[in-house]
């Protein structure tokens, strides 16, 4: 066989192995791929090893089985229309909205950008409200950008930190080793903040959403004119993204654990 013929042959099974996982249970123990797929049992164990090597599958050591790993959780996730996100996440905004009294908003990770694409202020008369501009988001200088970085690994990370660093003001930070500083408080704290590092007295809070199967992806923040806040509303607007922030991460983590993108259900 020649070694175009011999790549072919290890691409083939590979997709066969892949796709016994994107049916129902969504999760297979060795025994029951080796039943579903016409391969030597000994060719079995080493792919499933060698995507478990890959990060493409997971080994689940307790039940003793298969499941998605973060690599193509990540894959999944990246290629989920804007359009369908918006609708798991615009209700749980509006209302962290509706409680905190400032407006809400989601980022995600697409390439090497943070961009958001998702905002919603409270449904009240008589007040004024802070809207931040969607697309893509200063890594440096934007929370909910700092809260998704802080997640990706150090050769991301120096990646966008080696790039040039814009001073919107004096209180931005373009300092990369002040920077990664923040960014490892972020991963202590769970908190990433803009303290009118983009526009002068405008403030965000955001906190990372952390997907089973995929990490770091998203982030979910409020924005607010300065003033308004004081320890104890930082306080409360903490536990609300904590909050709104893991019954999205319960929703987005269906994507990959039911082997599913369909978006309808989540919402539901």
């Amino acid at each position: 066989m020649d070694q175009q013929s011999k790549s072919q042959s290890v691409l083939e099974k590979f997709s066969r192995l892949l796709d016994v996982f994107s049916n129902p249970p969504f999760r297979f123990s060795y025994s029951n791929v080796v039943e579903l797929v016409s391969m030597p049992k000994s060719t079995v164990h080493r792919m499933l090893n060698q995507m478990v090597d890959l990060e493409f599958l997971e080994r689940d050591e307790e039940r003793r089985e298969y499941i998605l790993g973060p690599k193509l959780g990540k894959l999944l996730h990246y290629n989920l229309p804007r359009s369908d996100l918006i609708q798991v996440f615009k209700p749980v905004l509006l209302q962290m909205a509706q409680d905190v009294g400032e407006t809400a908003f989601a980022a995600r990770l697409r390439g090497n950008q943070v961009e958001l694409f998702c905002v919603q202020s409270p449904e009240t008369d008589g007040m004024s409200y802070v809207h931040p501009g969607k697309g893509p988001r200063p890594a440096h200088a934007c929370s909910s950008a700092k809260a998704i970085i802080a997640f990706q690994d150090e050769t991301f990370i120096d990646s966008v930190l080696n790039e040039p660093l814009h001073a919107f003001n004096s209180k931005t930070v373009t300092d990369p080793i002040k920077l990664k500083s923040e960014l490892a408080n972020v991963r202590e704290t769970g908190f990433a903040y803009c303290r009118e590092e983009i526009e002068f007295s405008v403030s965000s809070i955001s906190c990372p959403i952390s997907l089973p199967g995929a990490g770091v992806l998203y982030a979910i923040g409020t924005i607010s004119l300065t003033h308004r806040r004081n320890p104890q509303m930082q306080s409360m607007l903490e536990d609300e993204l904590l909050l709104a922030g893991n019954k999205l991460s319960t929703l987005l983590g269906s994507v990959i654990v039911e082997g599913s993108v369909n978006i309808s259900n989540l919402s539901s």
